[in-house]
């Protein structure tokens, strides 16, 4: 057995590539292990040593772009016979290299998640909805919308890239709801915009919800997963908690607050606001339409009256059925001229509702009074209620009707 020939050729094939070069680089011998050119490493030498002269122990590395291949390279100064020469160890640590970006990306994604967690956690106290700004960013998506099932009604959370805050609609129950993760929609109106239905799911206590994107997102099936299941928690366990509350401040025909969230509000809030507006509104022909078509049409029309007040709803304005046919709109530190504003808004939102031909036109009294600094809140509730009803007889003269007729 030629043991020495064995130990060589392993050697050979397994420890790299061995070359011998004078102190200029010009190779004497190599092993041939490796498939690089002799004018490669020349090349290589001449860009990462030059005209260094290698006495000592040297560590150095290649990156040859041709074959997109990474080699570390150990050089070490030796002598024979009064010559000397430089030994050279060459080795391929692509590999490694793969292996230190997969790490590092898979690093980076982790920290990315943990910036997310830490993100959603910040507002873990406040509305759900809160959240969605949050997934806009870090999804890096145009727009984010969480449907809610109240039961009659669905209401949609809507957050957009560079928007303001989120805007909330209440939308009938249809097909979309139970749309399956995974499917793709068409929303109704002119737009009629693709979304990507992202999560459908069920909370334990039996709420329904569904959050879609545009449907152009193509979706990172890696980090889907990770995503996906921080959304849910952090959505579900807001929905839970939240649960309690809405159903103690909400209406639960129209979804919008009930009289007690406007009572609250009278008593510990509304007085302390230097700068208010009270809109006063009652739904005309509630009773007549109860008479004629049913209590279900009835109901369809005060669901139509709470929809033309959502979009006014934000940070400073809020609205509460009170009762029957009866609603209330209060916005705070505004000036008058914004308060107006607010009143031409609603007047085009009900206008909207009323195109589209359902045989139920939703008409609407409205008695608007501004106060400033100093204002008498009591005395401006009181205003907006005899505002009211001289805009309902106006509304009904005009139309022919009795100004009694309910």
């Amino acid at each position: 057995m030629n043991t020495e020939k064995m130990i060589l050729e392993f050697v050979k094939e397994n420890v790299g590539e061995i070359l011998i070069s004078d102190t200029q680089g010009n190779l004497l011998y190599r092993n041939h292990s490796m498939d690089f050119r002799e004018a490669d490493w020349l090349r290589w030498m001449d860009r990462n040593l030059g005209e260094c002269d290698i006495s000592e122990y040297t560590e150095w590395e290649i990156s040859d772009k041709k074959t997109e291949r990474k080699y570390r390279v150990h050089s070490v100064p030796a002598t024979d016979e009064g010559e000397k020469y430089v030994m050279h160890h060459v080795y391929d640590v692509s590999d490694d290299f793969g292996l230190i970006r997969e790490l590092s990306a898979y690093s980076k994604e982790r920290q990315q998640m943990s910036n997310f967690q830490s993100e959603l956690m910040k507002r873990m106290s406040g509305n759900f909805s809160d959240c969605l700004p949050v997934i806009v960013r870090f999804l890096a998506v145009d727009e984010v919308v969480l449907c809610v099932d109240r039961g009659k009604v669905v209401e949609s959370f809507y957050a957009r890239k560079g928007g303001e805050g989120v805007t909330r609609q209440l939308e009938e129950q249809d097909k979309q709801f139970v749309t399956a993760r995974g499917r793709h929609i068409r929303s109704k109106g002119p737009d009629r915009a693709d979304y990507f239905c992202y999560m459908s799911e069920i909370t334990v206590s039996g709420k329904k919800y569904a959050m879609y994107l545009p449907g152009s997102v193509d979706v990172n099936e890696e980090n889907f997963p990770m995503h996906y299941n921080v959304i849910r928690l952090f959505i579900e366990n807001a929905l839970l908690r939240e649960e309690i509350i809405y159903e103690s401040e909400h209406d639960q025909l129209t979804r919008i607050y009930n009289k007690g969230k406007y009572l609250s509000m009278m008593e510990e809030f509304f007085p302390n606001c230097e700068r208010i507006a009270v809109y006063n509104m009652d739904v005309n022909y509630l009773k007549r339409l109860n008479d004629t078509m049913g209590h279900e049409a009835g109901d369809k029309l005060l669901i139509k009256a709470a929809k033309s007040l959502m979009p006014l709803e934000n940070d400073h304005v809020a609205a509460y059925r009170m009762g029957g046919d009866e609603f209330m709109v209060i916005a705070w530190d505004l000036e008058e001229e914004e308060a107006e504003q607010i009143l031409e808004k609603w007047h085009t939102e009900l206008d909207k509702l009323n195109e589209a031909d359902d045989g139920i036109e939703c008409v609407i009294a409205c008695g608007l009074v501004y106060g400033g600094p100093g204002h008498d809140l009591e005395a401006m509730l009181k205003e907006a209620d005899e505002k009211m009803y001289a805009n309902k007889v106006a509304i009904k003269t005009a139309r022919g009707d009795d100004p009694n007729a309910r």
